[in-house]
């Protein structure tokens, strides 16, 4: 499920560009499902790691290997943040609309860091660095001037929140993956609990709406009521399960796995779609349970068409680089010193340039970074990366 998870990927990238002219309605939108659907696959792959590779070994082991796959990345594309803000931006302007650090924390309307309590401090630094707690960054406001609370949407005067003070705003989502991990191993080969908590989550929504939470942020940065889609995607693993000997026919595989990966990218202009011509209120219902749902049951399929293919998986490793890099990447391109669109024009143009940056960024963190920090997670469990050699009839085999 490479090219899937890259798929995803792409469309929060392309959703946090900015005017990218008629290829907007085809590239733009489908942001929102596409976080919601690496939950879900998340939820598929966390499953069967723990029902495989960390049957026998200790949970620490899981543990240890997933903060090693995320903070590094993370940590370095923060810190290069920073630094390319302090060297490349006046202090006054910001990098990027969607990431400038520096702006928030020392701008014109940064903080009053003698008025900030303790315990605000200590919320900060822990998120920042870790992570843990980030998927509050949307919904949890403080004042800057004394650090008094507010929530979302009715934040209180002089708000600010951690998304904005973060050198990766977008890497909120993966305080939810973190609270997924923990609870994981205790979880994922019980499926009563699986149920249990699903339920638990379904009614945490609806009591939320009826509560007046209702609507953005917190129908997308709310850990428990987000949880339902990390099951759906164990629910789905144990789908998987269930037919072991359903294999596809090798002259339909290709032909099913493109047909999929295109469904799953037409959420961007439908969505787009949705929000921006007219009240559609029958689609926009109709997005928020027919994407899940048919990605439920497309998920056992495609990795059984796709888990023998190490192609697949090595081009897969580039969508967590992908999703942390690119607002680092649209703010390098806005210091750059030209007129970039006189050369790529304002359409496709744009969109395809802005795409091949942020791909070469990627690819370079997952050679020079993720890959050495690889061989060290396999003191832990982690897969060993796969060769991929050619067969004679053109595709390619795994070879460990």
């Amino acid at each position: 499920m490479g090219l899937l998870r890259v798929i995803l990927a792409m469309m929060v990238v392309f959703a946090h560009r900015g005017p990218i002219g008629g290829a907007g309605w085809v590239l733009h939108g489908g942001a929102f499902f596409a976080v919601k659907a690496f939950f879900m696959v998340s939820g598929f792959y966390m499953a069967l790691i723990l029902h495989d590779r960390y049957r026998r070994l200790p949970v620490r082991d899981f543990y240890l290997s997933r903060l090693l796959r995320l903070l590094p990345i993370y940590w370095t594309i923060g810190a290069l943040t920073v630094l390319a803000e302090f060297l490349l931006v006046p202090r006054d302007k910001m990098f990027y609309s969607l990431d400038s650090p520096l702006y928030y924390w020392t701008g014109p309307l940064g903080l009053n860091f003698r008025g900030i309590p303790a315990g605000l401090w200590a919320y900060i630094g822990v998120s920042d660095l870790t992570l843990l707690g980030s998927d509050s960054w949307l919904w949890l406001g403080f004042s800057r001037i004394d650090g008094a609370l507010s929530l979302a949407p009715g934040y209180g005067p002089a708000a600010t929140a951690g998304n904005g003070l973060s050198p990766v705003p977008q890497a909120w989502s993966i305080g939810c993956e973190l609270w997924f991990y923990l609870i994981a191993p205790f979880v994922t080969r019980r499926l009563w609990l699986v149920f249990v908590l699903a339920g638990g989550s379904l009614l945490t929504r609806y009591l939320m709406a009826r509560c007046g939470f209702s609507g953005e942020p917190w129908n997308r940065a709310f850990f428990p009521s987000e949880l339902i889609y990390f099951l759906l995607g164990v629910l789905a693993y144990r789908v998987y399960l269930h037919f072991p000997g359903f294999q596809f026919p090798e002259r339909g595989r290709s032909r099913y796995v493109g047909l999929t990966l295109l469904a799953v990218y037409a959420v961007a202009p439908v969505s787009l779609l949705a929000n921006h011509i007219g009240p559609i209120a029958v689609l926009s219902d109709l997005l928020d349970i027919v994407p899940y749902a048919l990605l439920f049951l497309v998920l056992p399929c495609l990795f059984r068409a796709t888990e023998h293919s190490a192609l697949d998986g090595r081009i897969g490793e580039l969508s967590y680089p992908l999703y942390i890099s690119h607002n680092f990447v649209y703010g390098l391109l806005a210091a750059i010193p030209l007129d970039l669109n006189a050369f790529f024009g304002r359409s496709w143009g744009w969109a395809l340039f802005n795409a091949a940056a942020v791909i070469a960024v990627a690819f370079a963190i997952d050679r020079w970074l993720a890959l050495p920090i690889d061989k060290f997670r396999r003191r832990f469990g982690a897969r060993a990366p796969e060769r991929v050699e050619p067969t004679p009839d053109g595709g390619a085999i795994s070879v460990t």
